[in-house]
């Protein structure tokens, strides 16, 4: 471990990750603790209207941010050092089309809200909450944007500090929100942590570009737009290929008889699978900055052991937790009540979700991010958003919300080896090769814990659960050991 602390490269990382870890968790566990009390007030059906309208606010808001925080992060990693007025015309512009698009996009959805809820939705009387909505998707776009600016310097502890202040804030909102006033209390709930976490943002961004001496200045910005072309819109059109595919194939689920009270146990299994994947989101965000600064200064061999320590990192967060679970999927639904229990099959569907995306779909998106070919990505979203659909088309008028989860966990393994071949191709075959064999060992341990949980006994459930973890997280280990050695 000695050896460890004296490499530059690990350090930027762990030291990153740890910061962010600690905010999320207490952003993301106190999260998850909301909505379960939030689900038991609102009830199955109701939490599954929420979380229609969350979908549909987040379908909307990732076309209104138009990629403007991977854009930030980026572009500032990279330019922060070398060219601080150029850093400083890229924020401000972030920032100013980040409002733009979003005033647009909140608009837009103000007026067709009746209509979405009518024709779309099956639920015309979603429609206001729709419309209240419209504020926390305009503030979630421009929050994303704000927070693109700060990873860009790689202020992890900044970022952390925002986490832990709106975990307090939120929990006791979203729950006040919800058992007060019901689905509406729980909307406008939203609405003001968002405008909470904007506030943060602003102030957080205001020191740190006072610390680092550059002038954020709209003054200009539009000289650096070239970049909302070359990376912004690929990012755009490759997030238009990933959400509005998402709502589409749970607005299906909802036509469906009986949809909104499945839609309600989905809603509840994806707040629990957010826990791993959000938490691997913030770990994982010092990853793309070190990145872009090691391809600015064309260090390849520290930026393939950077993805190494990487995926090590990205399967130690989400595999234990999903692995225990797969294997014991009781337990998952439990402290949602009675009301969300016996859906065994479609808890382990939606934990393979999490599953591929730890094993290669985030550090896929970096890897193809750092080097500015999100065009590609777009085409590999494409391919994704036309399987599932296609997939959930037939499969949930059958198999309701197992066939939503299968149909997306499915197409996610296909797309993970498109994403392998061309890894191969950006950073050569050892690699992908690693990542192939990773892939292959997750998918052994599934096997083991479903066979596991189609016994009866809980011990043996567990043991499953826990021996298959240790064996991941000793093998991720032993990955960033011989990494290290490279």
């Amino acid at each position: 471990m000695k050896s460890l602390d004296k490499s530059t490269l690990v350090y930027r990382f762990l030291s990153g990750s740890f910061w962010s870890l600690i905010g999320a968790l207490v952003s993301r566990g106190s999260g998850l603790i909301a909505a379960i009390v939030v689900a038991r007030i609102l009830g199955k059906t109701t939490f599954g209207e929420l979380g229609i309208i969350q979908n549909t606010i987040g379908m909307i808001g990732s076309i209104a941010g138009f990629g403007l925080g991977m854009t930030a992060t980026k572009f500032i990693a990279e330019f922060r050092e070398s060219d601080p007025g150029k850093t400083g015309r890229i924020a401000a512009l972030s920032s100013a089309f980040s409002w733009a698009t979003s005033l647009l996009a909140a608009t837009v959805l103000f007026i067709f809200a009746p209509w979405l809820a009518a024709n779309t939705l099956a639920a015309p009387h979603l429609s206001d909450e729709i419309r209240i909505g419209t504020l926390f998707m305009l503030l979630s776009a421009v929050n994303a944007a704000q927070t693109g600016i700060i990873v860009g310097f790689e202020a992890f502890k900044t970022t952390a500090r925002i986490n832990l202040w709106l975990g307090i804030v939120s929990f006791p909102l979203n729950i006040i929100g919800a058992y007060v006033w019901g689905l509406y209390g729980a909307i406008w709930a939203l609405v003001i942590n968002s405008a909470f976490n904007w506030l943060l943002n602003y102030h957080a961004i205001r020191k740190e570009f006072f610390r680092k001496k550059i002038s954020f200045s709209y003054n200009n910005c539009w000289s650096e737009r070239d970049i909302l072309w070359r990376f912004s819109l690929p990012s755009f059109l490759g997030g238009i290929m990933t959400t509005p595919v998402i709502w589409a194939a749970n607005a299906m689920l909802a036509n469906q008889p009986g949809g909104y009270a499945e839609l309600g146990v989905y809603n509840a299994l994806n707040r629990i699978k957010q826990v791993p994947e959000m938490a691997l989101n913030i770990i994982i965000a010092p990853l793309l900055p070190i990145l872009s600064d090691l391809l600015n200064k064309n260090n390849f061999k520290q930026y393939r052991k950077s993805l190494r320590y990487a995926q090590s990192i990205s399967l130690v967060v989400t595999a234990p937790f999903c692995l225990v679970l797969i294997a014991y999927p009781e337990i998952a639904l439990l402290p949602f009540g009675a009301d969300f229990a016996s859906n065994d099959q479609l808890t382990q569907w939606v934990l393979g979700q999490t599953l591929v995306y730890g094993c290669i779909g985030q550090v896929a998106y970096n890897i193809f991010s750092s080097f500015n070919r999100l065009w590609f990505g777009f085409g590999v979203n494409f391919i994704w958003g036309v399987v599932f659909l296609t997939a959930a088309y037939y499969t949930i008028p059958v198999y309701g919300a197992i066939g939503l989860a299968a149909s997306y966990t499915l197409s996610q393994i296909l797309i993970s080896f498109i994403n392998i071949i061309a890894i191969v191709k950006s950073t050569g075959t050892s690699l992908a090769l690693t990542f192939l064999k990773n892939l292959f060992f997750v998918a052994l341990l599934v096997f083991f814990c479903w066979i596991a949980s189609t016994y009866q006994t809980n011990e043996y459930k567990i043991v499953m659960g826990i021996s298959t973890s240790l064996l991941l997280a000793m093998k991720a280990f032993k990955a960033v050991k011989q990494a290290n050695k490279n």
